[in-house]
């Protein structure tokens, strides 16, 4: 079989021509304009029928121009490397002078030299600007013939003109493909940039703000056009931080890679709590500018003063009730109950009271710490509003009667979507806080809305109010308006901070309206998915219980 002992192009002995032959992404893809000119001219001047320019791989040979004038060659054919002419120039990195194919060992064995298809063959490599001989331009006669020094000379011209064809196409291709690779780059780190949850800004050398990201703006209260062109450490840094301020800067300056936990200025001059990390741009010709990353850590501080904190408020509120219940039942243990019947029945309501208020400070403390560990899950779906209501007027009614307060309800079609049990766990302890603190012959007023993509329930009461100062805090854990509410009203100073984490678990808010001696409302908004409106299934709007005890 032609080919048994033909040379071969090892892949380890050419490394990177396989390579530099797919850069050029000419394999199987349609004729080159250029290199069918090199063609024809070359058959023209060498005066011969055939003219080609064949690629070879580590597998076949790809026939990528042809000039033929009777037709047996095209370009676009693929054929084995074992009957490739071309291959002996590829390997010798020379020129292949075959005069008579019939009588040159290489190749007289080849099927078309014995059909008399080709009787004499001269091929030149083509190699690339960087020493790749990945193909060959040459020309085939069916007769033998004698090949000049000129006719060599002539080729290899033409076979330099087609090298370096292809290596302007490859240079392109890299050019195209090294742009298009920075495009990417430019668009995923603009992507990176723009939606980075820390806040982010580019310095010049002289610490003049470039560029900040939107979460940077955010964080601190400016407009990209307020800040571009000032210096950082004059838009966030506190006066009494200057310094601190300076010796970072200095710092990343000077080469460094800082980190620390820091406070800093918005622009209405409230501080924020931030961690930054600062770090030296550079490239090639050295450092060119400065990027910030500033993360708000006030979440965490607070979570760490509450940890600080709860010990000590935890112990306080179990000191008390414990106390009263160890005084109680010490007084029954002596024998009040059989000396002094009525105050021995004062003794065990009071240790009830307090085992009774134990029970809901653990209660709720087992609740906030389910909330803060993510270990509660929302099921939302379509609830009524309407029966969310009354099933927290149902639990809250008795405690209304009690009190001597009256309650309205105004009765909603809309439908929002929710997880039942936890917005119904959040009204009740809005309209049981409500009655708590309203005066008997008060009235509490329950309803709810659609107010643009929310749906708004509402909780009005007409008690003491909250003073301004204490209308955000009254939504941390163990924050109370008054430091006796918990002994004289029974709450353990969690429950709102409980009804705020639920809200946020529904991506709702919660809210309080509210002044001295006036009374509050408290709001509760939850945000309708889809369209941004809630679903109905009614009235147009809310229509009023008539006024009643509950």
């Amino acid at each position: 079989m032609y080919g048994s002992t033909h040379p071969w192009v090892p892949r380890a002995s050419a490394p990177g021509r396989v390579s530099a032959l797919h850069e050029a992404e000419m394999l199987d893809m349609p004729a080159e304009e250029c290199l069918d000119r090199l063609t024809r001219l070359a058959a023209g001047l060498l005066e011969t029928p055939a003219a080609l320019v064949n690629l070879l791989d580590d597998e076949r040979e790809f026939c990528k121009s042809a000039f033929c004038s009777a037709g047996k060659y095209a370009a676009g054919q693929s054929s084995p490397l074992e009957r490739s002419f071309c291959l002996h120039a590829v390997v010798s990195r020379r020129p292949v002078v075959i005069p008579d194919a019939r009588l040159d060992p290489r190749v007289s064995r080849h099927p078309a030299v014995i059909r008399g298809e080709i009787g004499s063959y001269l091929g030149i490599p083509l190699i690339t600007r960087d020493g790749h001989a990945i193909g060959s331009l040459c020309v085939l006669d069916a007769v033998a013939r004698e090949w000049t020094a000129r006719d060599v000379a002539l080729l290899s011209d033409l076979a330099s003109s087609a090298a370096s064809e292809i290596d302007l196409r490859r240079e392109l291709l890299k050019r195209s493909r090294y742009e298009a690779a920075l495009e990417l780059e430019r668009a995923c780190l603009e992507q990176l940039f723009t939606s980075a949850p820390d806040g982010l800004v580019l310095l010049d050398p002289h610490d003049r703000v470039l560029r900040v990201n939107p979460e940077f703006t955010r964080m601190f209260g400016y407009s990209e056009e307020e800040v571009v062109g000032r210096t950082i450490n004059s838009l966030i840094v506190p006066d009494g931080s200057q310094g601190d301020a300076t010796d970072l800067t200095s710092r990343v300056a000077a080469g460094q890679r800082v980190a620390a936990e820091v406070t800093r200025r918005r622009k209405d001059g409230t501080p924020v709590s931030v961690s930054v990390l600062g770090a030296p741009i550079e490239v090639e010709r050295g450092q060119v500018g400065v990027y910030g990353i500033y993360r708000d850590i006030g979440a965490r501080k607070e979570i760490e003063r509450l940890k600080e904190q709860i010990p000590a408020i935890v112990c306080h509120e179990l000191r008390t009730p414990l106390t009263a219940l160890r005084g109680s039942l010490g007084l029954l243990a002596g024998g009040l109950m059989t000396a002094r019947p009525e105050r021995g029945r004062e003794m065990l309501d009071m240790a009830v009271r307090n085992t009774e208020r134990l029970l809901r400070l653990v209660a709720d403390l087992l609740d906030m710490e389910r909330l803060n560990a993510g270990h509660v899950s929302v099921e939302a779906r379509w609830y009524p509003a309407d029966e969310l209501i009354a099933q927290a007027l149902e639990v809250v009614r008795p405690a209304a009667e009690a009190a001597g307060v009256w309650l309205i309800a105004h009765s909603a079609k809309t439908r929002v979507w929710c997880d039942p049990d936890r917005i119904v766990q959040v009204l009740i302890n809005l309209v049981a806080n409500a009655v708590k603190f309203s005066p008997a012959g008060a009235t509490v007023w329950l309803g709810v809305e659609e107010a643009g993509p929310e749906v708004v329930f509402s909780i009005r009461d007409q008690g003491r109010g909250i003073p301004a100062e204490k209308l955000s805090a009254i939504f941390e854990p163990f924050e109370q308006v008054e430091m006796m509410d918990s002994r004289e009203k029974g709450g353990t100073g969690l429950g709102l901070a409980i009804c705020r984490r639920i809200a946020d678990l529904h991506r709702g808010r919660i809210w309080v309206d509210s002044a001295p001696g006036v009374g509050s409302t408290f709001f509760l908004g939850l945000p309708a998915p889809g369209d941004g409106r809630a679903e109905r299934t009614g009235a147009e709007r809310p229509a009023p219980v008539p006024a009643s005890r509950v």
